[in-house]
């Protein structure tokens, strides 16, 4: 008997019942994901991407496959919650995606930093249960360096006014009390989601 069951079993599982291979499915290892459904639409618009037909999770959550300057970039949908979405990215690795960068809403905690500010997480702070699974100490995530060097690199090209720091991240909204996000202000923490 098998301990677990695998992100790629259940990938492979899904083509086969298609009738295709993983491959097929047409997830690029360049992965722009978010929660906001008219965000993605937009992505893919703009990228003038292809839907997977193929993706496990078809229209509720599509995912679409275009390029960015002849490479590849694909671009999906997630669901809200820190345990579907790690779900959801465990399976969009396990079909080939190696990169990958998110995009949602956050709230500020900084006064310097207004409504319409765009952070750019360097490390997290996470009071959720799913990253405990994944890091051997979940009070010291941190992203991609070179992730972060790139997408910096962007901005500025572009001039877009970024803040790279510490975020707060948390699957109880209605629970961020005041004298956390207090604590958190005064630790520098830009924002949470």
């Amino acid at each position: 008997m098998k301990e677990r069951i695998t992100p790629a079993q259940v990938v492979r599982h899904h083509a086969k019942l298609c009738g295709i291979r993983v491959e097929d499915i047409a997830i690029a290892p360049l992965l722009m994901v978010s929660w906001i459904k008219p965000a993605v639409e937009r992505i893919a618009g703009l990228l003038a991407c292809s839907p997977c037909k193929h993706w496990l999770y078809g229209d509720s959550c599509p995912a679409y496959t275009g390029a960015v300057n002849g490479r590849a970039v694909s671009v999906g949908l997630l669901r809200v919650g820190a345990p579907t979405t790690v779900m959801m990215l465990e399976e969009f690795i396990a079909c080939g995606a190696r990169t990958i960068v998110g995009l949602g809403y956050a709230g500020s905690l900084q006064p310097s930093f207004p409504v319409g500010s765009i952070i750019l997480p360097t490390a997290c702070i996470s009071d959720e249960g799913t990253s405990a699974h994944y890091v051997d100490d979940p009070s010291h995530i941190h992203a991609s360096t070179d992730l972060v060097e790139a997408l910096s690199e962007s901005a500025k090209a572009q001039r877009v006014p970024v803040r790279a720091g510490t975020c707060w991240t948390t699957d109880a909204p209605y629970k961020e009390f005041a004298h956390l996000v207090e604590r958190h202000q005064r630790n520098g923490v830009l924002g949470v989601d």
